[in-house]
């Protein structure tokens, strides 16, 4: 399942990545260890580490930028961003 999820992620970015090269991200850097901020107040975890390796693969120059979560979704609707990656946790 986890193979099937990072192949889609990659279809969906390399589709946008060959007209541009450039995929600027939304990222709400508050869920460590997916996204959180380190102590350079740099963009780290295991969701960017994910992104940049796919960006690297696609040959594509990538930026992450913080932005509140309660805010990021209206933010890509009105193309604020190229994409974003969020954290939705399932608490049972």
């Amino acid at each position: 399942m986890k193979k099937l999820v990072l192949a889609a992620l990659l279809a969906t970015f390399a589709a946008g990545a060959s007209a541009a090269d450039k995929i600027n991200f939304g990222v709400s850097a508050t869920y460590p260890p997916f996204e959180s901020l380190d102590a350079s107040n740099k963009i780290v975890g295991f969701d960017i580490d994910l992104a940049t390796a796919l960006c690297k693969q696609m040959q594509a120059d990538c930026t992450f930028t913080n932005h509140a979560f309660d805010s990021l979704i209206p933010a890509l609707k009105f193309k604020k961003y190229d994409a974003g990656y969020l954290w939705y946790g399932y608490y049972p």
